[in-house]
């Protein structure tokens, strides 16, 4: 009696499983030349976690240990687990899109082209499209999936639109639709009541202060042949002693608008009339107040007494600790022939800033890429053979800021009007 109490217990947990899984997939698309894509499993949270296996493991394994049950020679396996975390206080969106076999597109989605053939946009009702990358499908344990975490999109839609786009060239902007997908949105946002600011002026210390002009979102890539469709401009000023300085601008730190969509603070800049204009290819929701809690600092012209040089072999091995003013400092390589830094004991008020770095024969070693944070940064050196780095760092003054702004949008047809342009965040 007992071991048939235990079989429909078992029963009804697979079906109730099962039924759970079936139901998941909530959009179907069949090409014309019958490859077929499924989105299934939106989710939006603090923590979204997805299971790939078979149909046993995914059910009847999740309950195994670790190292799996056999019986009678045949055994039962945990599911592979993919898990996404959001940034802390925010929520990520994520979603999973199943390349079925047989596909006969199944080579190109697999591997695309590097030129960025795909691309994602995932529009809004307010004639505004998220755009994100698409880096094709990979073989996990049941199957081909890729999958999709938008850190932003219209997260106060009840609908969500996904629509994949392919070009021919990496010089084309001829985006045509491979397929769209139409979910309901898991969790349709609140948005919050920010108070703005407008044309806020922040006071840095008693001679240093930073002026914010207008935030403008406009129907203009950054760069004609990528994959962006539109920019955000953001003037700044900063006042010293009375006058304006270019050496010095904004540095890393998180964006956020008020329906819960957040970035980094990624960007170039472009000087123009005194202000400096930081140039973002991932806009918010132009449509929400947004809220930058950012770093301001310098960008060049660094006093002799915050300039620190040292010479480190390459290829490297470890990690070299050192003191460079009164700072913990340690020295490595990664990912080959990426300088790190990292100033290991974080002080609040201090920034750490690559320079430069030259080889034995002050040839430039520069390689141009990297990422930055504010007491660490990577970055990519020209190394092909062994060399001695001669690096310049500068250890300096960091100050956090925060404002909250209401960008204006300008669509398409509203910049053929020029009374609607802002001669402010004009580049020339």
């Amino acid at each position: 009696m007992k071991w048939k109490t235990a079989s429909l217990i078992a029963i009804v947990i697979c079906f109730v499983i099962g039924l759970v899984l079936w139901l998941d997939d909530s959009s179907k698309q069949t090409l014309p030349d019958g490859t077929v894509l499924v989105m299934s499993g939106v989710k939006t949270g603090r923590t979204n976690v997805y299971t790939h296996g078979t149909w046993l493991s995914q059910t009847l394994g999740r309950f195994a240990p670790a190292s799996g049950i056999n019986i009678a020679g045949f055994k039962l396996e945990q599911p592979t687990r993919v898990t996404y975390t959001a940034p802390e206080g925010s929520e990520s969106l994520t979603a999973r899109l199943r390349l079925l076999p047989g596909s006969p597109r199944e080579n190109t989605l697999v591997s695309p082209p590097f030129h960025r053939k795909f691309r994602l946009l995932i529009p809004s009702d307010d004639d505004f499209a998220f755009v994100r990358e698409f880096d094709g499908f990979q073989q996990l344990t049941d199957g081909l999936c890729a999958y999709v975490s938008p850190s932003s999109f219209p997260r106060d839609s009840r609908l969500l639109r996904f629509r994949l786009e392919e070009r021919d060239t990496s010089e084309s902007r001829d985006w045509r639709e491979v397929a769209t997908f139409v979910v309901k949105n898991p969790k349709v946002a609140r948005i919050e009541p920010w108070r703005t600011e407008r044309h806020p002026r922040l006071k840095l210390a008693d001679d240093l202060e930073l002026a914010v002009g207008e935030l403008i979102v406009r129907h203009e890539p950054i760069n004609p042949t990528d994959i962006w469709e539109y920019s955000g401009l953001l003037p700044v000023r900063v006042i010293q002693n009375g006058q304006m300085r270019t050496n010095w601008g904004i540095h890393n730190g998180p964006i956020r608008d008020a329906s819960g969509n957040f970035d980094q603070f990624t960007f170039s800049k472009v000087i123009t009339n005194d202000w400096m204009v930081y140039r973002m290819f991932r806009p918010l929701d132009p449509t929400k107040a947004w809220r930058f809690q950012v770093n301001v600092a310098l960008d060049s012209d660094y006093p002799a007494t915050n300039l620190f040089s040292f010479t480190v072999p390459w290829p490297l091995t470890g990690v070299i600790q050192t003191n460079l003013g009164g700072f913990p400092v340690g020295i490595s390589f990664v990912n080959t022939e990426m300088l790190s830094v990292e100033l290991t004991n974080k002080p609040p008020e201090t920034r750490l800033t690559f320079v430069k770095a030259v080889d034995d024969e002050g040839n430039d070693l520069d390689d141009w890429s990297g990422s930055w944070r504010q007491h660490s940064f990577w970055k990519s050196l020209k190394l092909s053979k062994p060399a001695q780095v001669r690096a310049t760092i500068a250890i300096h003054r960091n100050y956090p800021v925060e404002f909250t702004l209401l960008p204006t949008y300008e669509r398409a047809v509203d910049r053929l009007e020029p009374s609607r342009m802002r001669p402010v965040v004009t580049n020339r």
